[in-house]
């Protein structure tokens, strides 16, 4: 049976995750709009969308942007 690791390195742990979600956020950027018109031509509306990834959410803001109410 494994241990648990201290509390003090479980803390650090977390932190660096919070830390690298920031950073790719930055690094990574969004995507070019123009490859949601792309895709938009082979899914015509009315029409649901489910991005999944372990991404900031970056392309889900473009695409919550395409949503008409």
């Amino acid at each position: 049976m494994r241990e648990k690791a201290p509390a003090d390195t479980s803390d650090e742990r977390r932190r660096s995750f919070d830390q690298m979600a920031q950073l790719y956020a930055r690094a990574r950027g969004a995507p070019p709009p123009a490859l949601f018109d792309a895709v938009a031509v082979f899914v015509p509306p009315p029409a649901d969308a489910l991005e999944i990834g372990c991404g900031p959410g970056n392309a889900s803001l473009l695409l919550l942007e395409r949503v008409k109410w």
